[in-house]
Parts: C-alpha cells; structure tokens; sequence
C-alpha cells in the first residue's frame, strides 16, 4: 500500500511527498539499504537458512531497499520537470503497468528463483541480482505481452478489470 500511495502522490505532483523523495532519494541512502541488506542475508545464512530465504524479499532490510530505490527514482524524475526524459519514460511505462506487475511477479520470481538458484547456489549476492533483474523484467514484458494480445483480441476492456492497464 505504501508504494501504491507514493506512485498516486507522485503523479499528482504532491509537495509532501516530493519533499521526502527530495530529502531521501538519494544515492547514499540506496547504498545503506543494500548494505542492510546484504548483512541481513549473511545472517539469514549464518542462522541456517537457505539463499532462497536469504535473498527473499521479506526482511525489514528488502522493504527499506525497495523503498529507497523508490524514493530514488521519484527525486530523478522530479529533477527534470521540463521535458520527460527516458528515466521518467520508463517510471511512467512501469507504472501504468505496476498492478498488472504486482500480481504477476510472484509467479514470474519462482522460475527465475529456480533457475538462477541452481546456477548461483553458492553466490548468494549474485542470486540475488540476476533474481531481482530478471523478475523485473520479465514481469513488464508479460503485462506487455497480456496488452498485445487482448488488444488484438479485442477485449481491452477486461484488462482493466484484471489491472493490467491504467484506468484513465
């Protein structure tokens, strides 16, 4: 819900929230975040869990990480208000999508899970990036492939009932 509100905030132009992102969406804090996060993934494994775990995203550490990375993203885009550069195309791409996106990821993340885990076992960190790059983007591309092919059904109508695309 916090994500969903800031992407809401940010596309009204909120001042508040832009402030935060002013305040905190910065390079350094992004670093912070993934350095909590690796250390609590090496204590995740140290405690007897497996990379699975280790490099999942329910930790206090992966929710501080995504939101800094959000956080992030908002004062980039809020940097150049005159003309929309690519940053801001794709945020703008991802989030007229982000429903679709947080409803397919999961699914897409077990796969990726499976078969980066059996290559990258023993490198946890390394796990952990082709997992988080690979769910990214393979979760934009089958909403994208879901728009292409209701749209050339003609039932464009039932993406927004299963959010997919934006209501406008």
């Amino acid at each position: 819900m916090l994500f969903y509100y800031l992407g809401l905030n940010t596309k009204a132009n909120n001042l508040a929230v832009n402030g935060l992102a002013d305040r905190f969406g910065k390079f350094r804090f992004v670093f912070i975040a993934f350095v909590l996060e690796c250390i609590e993934s090496v204590i995740v494994l140290k405690c007897g869990g497996n990379s699975g775990l280790a490099t999942g995203l329910f930790k206090i550490s992966s929710f501080l990480y995504a939101f800094s990375i959000c956080l992030l993203c908002m004062n980039l885009a809020h940097r150049n208000q005159e003309g929309e550069n690519n940053l801001q195309r794709v945020l703008h791409h991802i989030g007229d999508r982000s429903y679709g996106i947080f409803y397919i990821h999961c699914f897409i993340l077990m796969f990726v899970r499976k078969f980066s885990s059996l290559l990258f076992e023993d490198i946890w960190i390394l796990n952990f990036i082709i997992c988080f790059i690979m769910t990214a983007l393979l979760s934009v591309l089958a909403v994208d492939i879901v728009n292409v092919m209701a749209r050339k059904l003609k039932i464009e109508t039932a993406l927004k009932w299963i959010g997919f695309e934006r209501s406008i």
